[in-house]
């Protein structure tokens, strides 16, 4: 789960979604080609991210209201193994809607959560980042 502890609130979008669970706090992106939106993968990139569930929603449920984060908005979130400071600052995909992988700089499209420092233990898995909100593509 993404809990913003940094930010205010700038709005609220509703969002079509089609025969999905959706829990407070799950990060959602969008499926073009069924034009729909659907819980967060590996494969998000900053284009396909919608944005943050601030409601819960059900399969019968036909949308579902979210909230995108700003550029200096920070997230504690559940990182998929032992969180370590050495990922600071290393950008990182979401492992599924509702956690981050560890481990490495993903430095390719789907690098969409900057790690900003372990919070707790290493063995609580959680960790403290932004969003990245653009990508530089210039290399």
């Amino acid at each position: 789960m993404f809990k913003r502890i940094k930010g205010g609130d700038k709005g609220f979008d509703r969002v079509t979604i089609s025969a999905i669970t959706v829990a407070i706090g799950d990060a959602l992106m969008y499926d073009y080609e069924n034009e729909v939106c659907i819980l967060g993968t590996s494969a998000m990139t900053p284009e396909r991210f919608a944005g943050i569930a601030v409601e819960d929603a059900t399969t019968a449920d036909t949308s579902v209201l979210i909230q995108k984060p700003e550029e200096f908005d920070e997230y504690v979130v559940d990182t998929n193994t032992t969180s370590a400071t050495t990922d600071n600052y290393h950008r990182l995909a979401l492992a599924d809607e509702d956690q981050v992988t560890v481990g490495a700089d993903d430095t390719a499209d789907t690098g969409v959560f900057m790690q900003l420092d372990i919070v707790g233990a290493t063995t609580d898995k959680k960790i403290r980042g932004r969003f990245v909100t653009r990508q530089d593509r210039a290399a």
